[in-house]
């Protein structure tokens, strides 16, 4: 079963093939995804939305704590194991990334080539938290998947879509129920956004 939470701690356990993710080695080069961008820079620094993974392979890790941002990511061996259960709570983004890949000897390197790009009024850095009780509401931006954004819509799913420069964002509404201690509840949508290649001519 594969489990991704968000602000919350939980402990390593390791099993048969799987990858070895202990502990924030204390050498991590000051050169470690350096980019010139401020704003990137920033989003690098600020914590991860991720509090921990369970039974993602460590190229699903990466792809996922990444973001919006474009990483080389050397091909190994190494990206196929499966990572039980990884502790990120507490980290910026840039630590979260050295941890897990330096620990299961993967490279990756800093690729993006552009600014922040806006969609649907947001940097595609930016998280919008207007729901009850803080809830998600807008999230950052994510890599997705050309064949999977044509499934979706043609399952009606896809709320807004937009190609810029080449690549095409495209946002999918998530209606959600938030519980509260009294027994009440409140319905609120968050919108997950992505971005792929476009295809050429679009």
């Amino acid at each position: 079963m594969k489990t991704a939470t968000i602000g919350l701690v939980v402990l390593l356990s390791l099993g048969a093939g799987s990858c070895t993710v202990a502990r924030l080695p204390a050498t991590m080069p000051p050169t470690f995804l350096q980019t010139e961008s401020k704003a990137w820079t920033a989003w690098l620094d600020g914590e991860t939305r991720y509090g921990s993974f369970g039974g993602f392979t460590v190229r699903d890790i990466l792809n996922r704590l990444a973001g919006p941002v474009d990483l080389k990511i050397d091909e190994s061996p190494a990206l196929d194991r499966q990572v039980p259960y990884v502790e990120l709570a507490g980290l910026g983004v840039r630590a979260a990334l050295w941890k897990v890949s330096s620990e299961c000897g993967v490279r990756i390197a800093w690729a993006t080539t552009h600014e922040p790009r806006t969609f649907m009024g947001a940097l595609e850095t930016e998280v919008q938290r207007n729901g009850p009780n803080g809830a998600t509401t807008l999230t950052e931006v994510m890599h997705g998947d050309y064949t999977e954004f044509l499934r979706l819509k043609a399952e009606g799913r896809i709320a807004k879509e937009e190609v810029q420069d080449g690549v095409l964002f495209y946002a999918v509404r998530q209606d959600r129920c938030l519980p509260f201690a009294n027994g009440s509840s409140a319905m609120f949508s968050e919108f997950e956004r992505y971005k792929t290649a476009a295809p050429k001519g679009q």
